[in-house]
């Protein structure tokens, strides 16, 4: 049967494979690319924020009615009424939730163009009015304004119009305090975004039900129903981005929480040992310490009274550095001295290392050491194996630096056993001269129930991050975690009913983000799907000065085995709908054309039920000519121009679901393992064997509470084929790496495909050269007919590459414009292409609207139509009409 995201079937013909033949000359078709074009290949191309008009790049005809049939979970995917649907959407956040009514049908009638049909409707419950939901009268309160609900109400009834469903949120990030007295003083943490909380505490779990009943049981008067019943509802989702498992794995408790809050927590701590153990003589005894005589010290030269004997400095070309020694240092004692000549973005180009000792695993180290620097600096000390592939072995130490010498030490458990470990200080954060003395390493014993802690007072201590497990015996370290993770399943197994007997909420519901540790699977499986969140190369902020201090990695996912999509992939619970409800390639990346027909290729591969895109706007501005931010795509032409492709290859299921099913076990003790060693779960499978390869083969999933390892492709290959032969993904060359869609209506080279001729059936595709080393995405797509060769078949092409604001004020390393963002107009470059289609066909460059501008020359042969494309048509897409 024909689901309704666009007659999808797994029956879709299986076509060839590219065929890539880079030796070829670069003539295709008597056409040849213009040399002096890839030399001058930007042009503005500004797409306006308010256009509805109709048309080639026109989509709207996916939705086809209205947002009116409730959407409830069969067989493991999502299903509107009677037919499977998946959701193809964009996230709406601040301001931009409230438009005026002109507005919101503009916005509405614009996203049905782009091809969504759903929005999350997020962080509502960041700010008062008129940016936020909450009544600027009643601060501090969680109080909703009866104008701006108002607006929101009309906004959702104007999508549903279109057949536009929405996700609402109960909890993404509400100001600090918020949620009426008695409830504890936060400090620092920050109420949502993996703070940990309200997760355990009861006076902060009712105050988020006091909103849920005031947010999902309010009647749209638009609609004339509660949310809780509103059919253009698609999904609730609990809490964003957030969960108390994740918060202590990564510190954030320890790093941001206010005593009143630790102390809280504490006794929830307290109260779940007594239960457990009743007597503190059984808790003493179930955590007796393990008592080891010192095994001396493991390190050569520890107090470098031979010099730089046993030590020595990693340099990365062309960065440079240099050891040598003092015989006054700390305390009158030998020092060695560390120069760093240049600072590198990335950590591992000058390190100061030793190798060549044994650790033994699940054994207790101490490491020690005097430092200062000319420079105050935050030093990075890890322990790896002494050869590749450099694993990890369970030392993770921060120390920051002054002009003052100062001593750290910390305490760690060794993850595996090693003959040659090496330990390594990460030097290159900056240009700077740095000095060491009486540095350790040893063997340790644990402790055990510290002497005046008792249950009968309730004061036993709670480790703060794991780190503080260190020092403890085993014992000590599982009971927290376990505790950890029934607080966990908890929390959400009581929202969960919450929402649907008490409130009757009769859409799914998920709790938070699997994808980044914030929870378990095992409790976000009893809620009815699983969502993640992924982003390649995220901005990564400095300082306090979040606008100013930022910078990127500025490269292709293409050539990282599409590390941000396939890792996602290993996230997916098998028999649950697996929704990515925030994905993005953020600018000023610029590389950012691969990221949209990407993830829509790879969902359709994987069948995923829905792909959300972060995000369309933060505010009510919707009309932009320039790029405005880090996510947002209202003004950002290559994103929005790719989103038709996206939409017609996830929603209409251009590209078919792998055939195959790889599935891994995980067990619960698995990924308690992982929290107690802050691994994050996607590392911690791909561990097991999983790797992009398997990804961009076979649909992955987990099966919880197995321990089943399947056989998983060999990771020493380079290029993966689709079960279905419609995907291949070539890493052959690491520095120019290609994915190919072969399907019957969408088609699309993404990477590096310059000089390379692509044989996909009814399109032959030959790249040209461009600003980024023959870096392009080039998509086509069959709007309507059958196939390319289908009668009045309506074929969109779009070629994209770089793209940047006019004058945009890049740093040296081009990894930052800080809040140098450039002025309007939007400039992009043009992509040169030489095309081949079957049959006869009239193609035309299109303006930014997606309307016609001029027809392009062609030439008709042996049944074909043979073209090209280029900067000096000034457009990022074409019309083929047949």
């Amino acid at each position: 049967m024909a689901h309704r995201f666009g007659g999808f079937s797994r029956r879709m013909p299986r076509l060839r494979r590219a065929a890539f033949a880079a030796s070829l000359p670069f003539l295709l078709f008597g056409f040849s690319i213009r040399a002096e074009e890839s030399a001058s290949a930007m042009f503005p191309f500004v797409v306006p924020g308010d256009d509805v008009s109709g048309g080639a790049t026109d989509l709207s005809f996916l939705n086809g009615r209205p947002a009116d049939q409730l959407v409830a979970v069969r067989d493991g995917h999502f299903y509107a009424g009677e037919e499977r649907i998946r959701f193809w959407g964009i996230n709406s956040d601040y301001d931009a939730n409230y438009p005026a009514r002109a507005e919101a049908e503009m916005l509405a009638r614009r996203f049905a163009k782009l091809g969504l049909n759903l929005i999350r409707i997020t962080h509502t419950d960041h700010l008062y009015a008129p940016r936020g939901l909450f009544d600027r009268a009643h601060k501090g309160e969680m109080r909703i304004d009866p104008a701006q609900m108002d607006k929101l109400d009309n906004f959702i009834a104007e999508l549903k119009k279109r057949g536009i469903y929405v996700e609402l949120s109960i909890h993404v990030s509400h100001l600090p305090n918020m949620g009426g007295k008695g409830i504890p003083d936060i400090g620092d943490a920050r109420y949502g975004f993996g703070s940990g909380l309200p997760l355990w505490n009861e006076r902060f779990i009712e105050a988020e039900k006091q909103f849920a009943r005031d947010y999902l049981c309010h009647v749209n008067a638009y609609t004339g129903l509660a949310y809780t019943e509103e059919p253009a509802v698609a999904y609730v989702e609990i809490i964003n981005e957030n969960g108390l498992i994740g918060a202590w794995a990564r510190g954030s408790v320890k790093r941001t929480w206010s005593d009143a809050l630790a102390a809280d927590l504490r006794t929830a701590w307290n109260r779940h040992l007594r239960k457990k153990y009743r007597t503190t003589a059984a808790l003493r005894e179930a955590w007796a310490g393990e008592s080891e005589a010192d095994g001396g010290e493991l390190l050569r030269n520890p107090g470098f009274a031979d010099g730089t004997a046993g030590w020595s400095m990693q340099l990365v070309a062309p960065y440079t550095g240099r050891l040598s020694a003092s015989k006054n240092g700390y305390r009158g004692m030998p020092c060695l001295e560390a120069v760093c000549d240049q600072r590198s973005e990335k950590t591992w180009h000058v390190n100061l290392q030793q190798t060549g000792f044994p650790i033994e695993q699940d054994c207790l180290y101490q490491v020690s050491f005097a430092a200062k620097a000319e420079q105050p600096v935050l030093l990075r000390i890890g322990l790896t194996k002494g050869a590749a592939p450099w694993s990890d072995l369970g030392l993770s130490m921060e120390a920051g630096l002054s002009r003052d010498w100062q001593r750290f030490s910390e305490r760690f458990v060794a993850t595996a056993s090693e003959k040659e470990s090496r330990i390594l200080v990460r030097l290159a954060e900056a240009k700077n001269k740095l000095y060491f003395a009486e540095f350790s390493l040893r063997k340790v014993g644990f402790a055990g129930l510290p002497e005046g802690e008792t249950l009968e007072a309730g004061n036993v201590a709670m480790p703060l991050w794991p780190a503080d497990c260190a020092v403890r015996p085993p014992r000590f370290a599982s009971d927290f975690v376990d505790f950890l993770y029934e607080v966990d399943d908890r929390y959400f197994s009581e929202m969960h009913a919450f929402l649907k007997n008490d409130l009757g909420c009769k859409h799914p519901i998920k709790g938070t983000q699997a994808s980044a540790d914030y929870s378990s699977f095992f409790s976000l499986a009893k809620c009815d799907f699983i969502d993640v969140h992924g982003y390649w190369q995220h901005p990564r902020f400095g300082s306090n000065d979040r606008e100013k201090d930022w910078s990127i990695v500025n490269e292709p996912m293409v050539n990282n085995r599409g590390e941000t999509a396939a890792g996602l992939a290993m996230c997916r619970v098998r028999g649950m709908p697996f929704q990515v409800s925030e994905y993005g390639h953020p600018a000023p990346n610029t590389f950012c054309a691969e990221g949209i027909p990407t993830v829509a290729s790879i969902a359709a591969l994987q069948d995923w039920d829905g792909v959300t895109l972060f995000n369309y706007s933060k505010d009510n501005r919707f009309v932009q000519n320039m790029i405005t931010s880090f996510f947002e795509h209202k003004s950002h032409p290559v994103k929005l121009v790719t989103m038709p492709f996206g939409a017609l290859v996830f929603r209409r299921g251009d590209v078919s679901p792998a055939l195959e099913e790889t599935t891994v076990g995980i067990a619960l003790d698995t990924l308690k393992r992982f929290t107690l060693k802050n691994v994050k779960k996607d590392a911690g499978i791909a561990a097991m064997g999983v790797t992009w390869l398997d990804v961009f083969t076979h649909r992955i999933s987990l099966s919880l509470g197995s321990e089943i390892i399947p056989d998983f492709l060999p990771a020493q290959r380079n290029i993966a084929v689709s079960d279905t032969g419609e995907l291949t993904y070539d890493l052959s060359n690491k520095d120019a790496g290609a994915l190919v869609v072969n399907t019957a209506r969408s088609k699309a080279v993404v990477g590096f495909g310059a000089g390379r001729e692509f044989d996909l059936g009814d399109l032959v595709l030959r790249p040209g050269p461009t600003m980024q080393n023959g870096f392009s995405t080039i998509t086509a797509s069959a709007v309507s007919g059958a196939d390319f060769r289908s009668p009045g078949a309506r074929i969109l092409l779009t070629a994209t590459g770089y793209v940047e604001n006019t004058d945009m004020g890049w740093n040296k390393d081009r990894t930052s414009v800080g809040t140098k963002w450039g002025d309007a107009p939007v400039v992009c470059e043009g992509i040169g292409a030489t095309i081949r289609i079957p049959g006869g066909a009239k193609i035309a460059a299109l303006d930014e609207t997606g309307a016609p501008r001029q027809e392009i020359e062609s030439k008709a042969e042996d049944g074909a139509t043979l073209f090209e494309i280029g900067p000096r048509w000034k457009t990022l897409w074409y019309g083929a009409t047949r």
